[in-house]
């Protein structure tokens, strides 16, 4: 229920930005400079650049997460963990490669006890962790493609709305004063 209210109320507000400032620009292009009507597209410019502001910033940090399930996992080389006791070796390589297997899906080789390397088989419990996490990072891709999309129809719903709004109003300034049509060459009346 909370989602469907969040979604109606963004909804209007958005239907009401995109009307005032076709509205406001309208009546700018037809002659109507009042403060109102200059206050009016002033602040529904700045609401909808806020939004769709804000629209991109939770899509930019939703990418760097995004980015974070990669990680910089590379396979172990044979040198590393030399210093380590053997089951310490084995530990740390064993938690290294399950780590880069659940943000990564790659099987890589980590250190057995006797310091060979081996290629890690996980268990149904982490591949079921794996599966999950594929689940997120889709949703979290949803996600932040729908924030990018939203702020870009914020954009050009703007734009849009002042460009028809311009057009609306020149027209009709047009229609109802004689100084704003073009001047057409008069034929010349005979006299009576």
């Amino acid at each position: 229920m909370d989602g469907l209210v969040t979604y109606f109320a963004f909804t209007f507000v958005w239907v009401w930005a995109t009307v005032g400032l076709f509205d406001g620009v309208r009546k700018i292009a037809k002659g109507d400079r009042t403060r109102i009507t200059i206050w009016s597209i002033t602040g529904l410019t700045v609401l909808s650049i806020a939004f769709s502001s804000g629209n991109f910033y939770i899509y930019s940090l939703e990418k760097k997460l995004l980015d974070g399930f990669e990680g910089p996992y590379i396979q172990l080389p044979a040198t590393w963990g030399g210093n380590l006791k053997p089951q310490e070796r084995e530990k740390a390589s064993l938690s290294y490669v399950s780590a880069a297997y659940h943000g990564t899906g790659k099987l890589f080789m980590h250190f057995d006890r006797s310091g060979q390397l081996k290629t890690f088989s996980p268990s149904q419990n982490q591949m079921k962790e794996r599966e999950g996490a594929v689940t997120v990072k889709v949703q979290l891709q949803e996600q932040a493609n729908s924030f990018f999309n939203i702020g870009i129809r914020w954009i050009v719903s703007g734009l849009l709305a002042a460009i028809l709004g311009w057009a609306a109003g020149r027209k009709r300034a047009a229609a109802t004063n004689p100084t704003l049509e073009r001047d057409a060459p008069q034929a010349a009346r005979p006299s009576p």
